[in-house]
């Protein structure tokens, strides 16, 4: 049995909301997304994670900022409100 893990990746340079990022912020934007697989892996965290970019109120976004929660040990995110198998069906049909 494996127990909810969540952490934060927020980068050093505030960056509000996504679309607002510039070009200047793609190498920011990328060291999220290594920076988050990197800690994983030096907290032992060897199953599959789930990052999200919450954007704006309807998005979810609590925080005024751009940070990318992970979060992992749980299998399909089947315990997160906006997923079900219907909606995990319709997105693996995509690809």
């Amino acid at each position: 049995m494996f127990s909810l893990v969540q952490f934060l990746v927020i980068p050093k340079k505030p960056i509000v909301k996504l679309p607002e990022a510039e070009s200047s912020n793609e190498s920011s934007l990328w060291h999220l997304m290594t920076a988050s697989k990197q800690y994983a892996a030096n907290s032992g965290l060897t199953v599959e994670f789930w990052r999200a970019v919450n954007e704006l109120p309807q998005g979810r976004q609590a925080a005024c900022y751009l940070h990318l929660p992970l979060w992992a040990n749980v299998t399909l995110m089947a315990w997160h409100p906006w997923c079900s198998e219907h909606h995990l069906q319709k997105s693996e049909d995509k690809y």
